[in-house]
């Protein structure tokens, strides 16, 4: 469960760690170094009320749909190997859920909880 406030997105380094295969205490230095990148989008028209948050190292990307109350709907993991993610990999994406309108925005900030 992600937790959604009006400060943004808590999520659990555990989370993160998992779908990125790193250890959960590296998770937040590698954020504040940029070794991580994260993204947060808002679905639009069909897809109101709901948020994907995505995670990329240089050879993963974790994305997570979740609904207004946090709950995960889907989570995705596209992994390289050795090989870089191409460029485009480690953006936002429109994908075909949240293409339908030919748009999305960028919502309040992500926030990163590490928990022990």
């Amino acid at each position: 469960m992600i937790e959604i406030d009006n400060d943004g997105f808590t999520v659990a380094a555990e989370v993160i760690a998992e779908g990125l295969k790193l250890a959960p205490a590296d998770i937040q230095p590698m954020l504040k170094a940029g070794i991580i990148l994260s993204a947060t989008e808002a679905g639009v028209d069909e897809d109101l009320g709901t948020f994907r948050l995505t995670f990329s190292t240089r050879h993963r990307r974790l994305r997570l749909v979740v609904d207004a109350l946090g709950g995960v709907l889907s989570s995705s993991v596209l992994d390289f190997g050795e090989q870089p993610l191409p460029p485009a990999s480690r953006r936002p994406a429109r994908s075909e859920v949240y293409r339908r309108s030919g748009a999305f925005r960028r919502p309040r900030p992500l926030n990163i909880t590490v928990l022990s």
